[in-house]
């Protein structure tokens, strides 16, 4: 057997023990990944007319919106709720 063939088996068996080394300490180690869920909900154009203020007004510049909300409350009861509101918002009187 000659030098170059020679060289040629030793870089195979190298290449071979190195592969299969390699292999077995990828199948013996056992990676655990946990995963964690959240949750969103999006409600878009929140529109407040005069009805709605003055149905919600409980005091002078004091308002509860809760019962308006009171049907839809489970829909928002994710971890994250996002409303979009649209419109102008009101102005005090005298401005």
């Amino acid at each position: 057997m000659n030098m170059k063939n020679l060289l040629f088996l030793f870089l195979i068996a190298l290449v071979s023990f190195y592969f299969f080394s390699s292999t077995k300490n990828l199948v013996e180690e056992k990676k655990t990944f946990t995963s964690k869920e959240i949750s969103f909900s999006f409600v878009g154009d929140l529109m407040c007319h005069s009805p709605i203020y003055e149905s919600s007004k409980v005091e002078k510049d004091s308002f509860d919106f809760n019962p308006i909300f009171e049907e839809i409350k489970n829909d928002l009861s994710h971890q994250y709720a996002f409303c979009f509101s649209a419109g102008t918002q009101p102005r005090p009187r005298g401005d």
